[in-house]
């Protein structure tokens, strides 16, 4: 810290303590109505009145990038106004009104972006994750209200002048209206837009969080190390033992995955086989149970009883659930599927045919 601030700040500090003593702020307080309160201290006429629009649009200072952005649209504007007033000899010379790079409004804008914080949107490198544009800073909007001229405009024109004026106020007004939505609706999409980068930014320093963990790298800061110093022989061991750990975690989930694909071949074939067998089963289930159809509609004309009983199905097997990985490796299952699913679809199809 320089002497002068030192200085100053040792001054000021003395001063305030002198100052805010308990008695004057008292009295301050009550010299403004505040405690105890008093409107009638500070009257309206001595007060100014409060705008609903105001004409301002930030009371604070943008962040430089977005104020050189601005800057390059309001020369865009005033070059192109220019052109417009200019000589009309532009008009045979259509390359005349183009000026050089360095005047242009967009040239001057990069040269003055590369020296803000956003600069790396201007470079042929791709920026990192950890690089930030400058947050928006939203408008504070008025609430939406009634004219604050309806008196005003309800009154009769007397000439034509005023009713001119009074169309003149009623559009604008509209249009002060319309820009309210537009910001609503702009503020509302950059706010969207400024969660999802942040959202995006976060997964991609966590993405390179661990890619730069699977580098080999001992420190990362580029200073050099003794190789001798306890630190770094302690990091190396440190780096050795996870290596050998990931090596053994890595071999041993192959040699499950190995176990888990022969458990999975022979679930297979032992899942076919079932379905073989209550398909045999229930294609003989249909074929008594038609049979038996047949003779309990002979029975009836004749007016005897049938022979036999009404067939039964036979036993349907229910298939082992789909094996696990959580048996092997104690992950989360990989896949389920619904065994009985074809059982119980032909058993619904029987049933609707009995009845």
């Amino acid at each position: 810290m320089s002497p002068v601030i030192h200085n100053f700040l040792e001054v000021h500090a003395k001063a305030h303590a002198k100052a805010f003593t308990v008695e004057n702020i008292i009295v301050a307080f009550r010299k403004t109505g505040v405690v105890p309160f008093n409107p009638d201290v500070i009257g309206a006429d001595v007060m100014a009145p409060s705008i609903t629009m105001s004409s301002q649009g930030h009371q604070l200072q943008m962040p430089s990038p977005i104020r050189s952005m601005s800057d390059m649209i309001y020369r865009d504007l005033a070059w192109r106004a220019e052109q417009e007033e200019g000589d009309r000899d532009l008009l045979l010379h259509p390359q005349a009104a183009i000026p050089p790079c360095a005047m242009t409004p967009v040239c001057s804008a990069l040269n003055d972006l590369a020296s803000t914080s956003a600069s790396f949107l201007i470079l042929s490198a791709q920026p990192p994750s950890s690089a930030q544009i400058p947050a928006y800073k939203p408008l504070t909007i008025s609430p939406f209200k009634e004219s604050r001229y309806k008196d005003l405009l309800n009154q009769p024109p007397r000439t034509q002048v005023e009713h001119q004026l009074m169309e003149a106020l009623r559009e604008s007004e509209l249009w002060d209206t319309q820009q309210k939505y537009n910001m609503v609706g702009m503020q509302a999409a950059t706010l969207l837009q400024g969660t999802y980068v942040a959202r995006v930014r976060t997964s991609l320093q966590e993405k390179e969080k661990k890619d730069k963990e699977k580098k080999n790298i001992l420190f990362g800061d580029g200073m050099p190390r003794v190789l001798s110093d306890q630190e770094f022989v302690d990091i190396v061991k440190q780096k050795e033992a996870e290596a050998e750990k990931k090596a053994c975690q890595k071999a041993e989930k192959s040699r499950w995955k190995g176990c888990y694909t022969i458990v999975i071949q022979q679930w297979k074939k032992d899942d076919e086989a079932q379905r073989a067998r209550n398909k045999e089963t229930t294609d003989q289930y249909h074929a008594q149970l038609a049979a038996w159809k047949a003779e309990s509609e002979t029975t009836r004309k004749e007016k005897r009883k049938p022979g036999w009983t009404k067939p039964k199905r036979g036993n349907i097997e229910k298939g082992e659930p789909w094996p696990k990985h959580a048996d092997f490796e104690g992950e989360e299952e990989v896949n389920t599927m619904d065994d009985d699913s074809d059982v119980d679809e032909v058993a619904q199809d029987d049933e609707a045919e009995l009845d």
